[in-house]
């Protein structure tokens, strides 16, 4: 297994996360009282980007999910995660939901230094780049 993260690990040039700096972050925005309904989870070994809620306190361990709404997998395999300002919970459907992508940036920054990058569209929290 550590073969395979070094192997996919490899192909980017700046690793700004660590599972510990992960698991800071997401205690930041869990204790932050946000709701987070939809982010974007990018992963370094894939091209599939899940949809998840952010992870509740109860969800984390060290390095890694607890079982349940999310795989067991450590968090060093999150290239990225992106945190829409807004978006609609059924397609073709006019309801929209927003979200205080602002108020997590906020969060996160009282947590420490992290590569964020807040647009428009929304916040992004980078593990990697290329």
């Amino acid at each position: 297994m550590e073969d395979d993260y070094q192997k996919h690990n490899s192909q980017y040039s700046v690793s700004f996360m660590s599972n510990s700096k992960w698991l800071r972050m997401f205690k930041a925005v869990a204790n932050s009282n946000i709701e987070v309904q939809r982010s974007e989870w990018h992963f370094i070994d894939s091209d599939n980007v899940l949809h998840y809620p952010m992870p509740q306190e109860s969800q984390l361990m060290a390095e890694r999910f607890q079982d349940g709404l999310f795989q067991p997998f450590e968090y060093k395999w999150i290239e990225s995660i992106f945190i829409p300002s807004s978006f609609k919970p059924k397609a073709g459907v006019g309801y929209i939901i927003e979200q205080d992508t602002k108020g997590v940036l906020s969060a996160i920054e009282q947590a420490g230094q992290f590569a964020t990058e807040l647009t428009e569209a929304g916040l992004w929290i980078h593990a990697y780049k290329k």
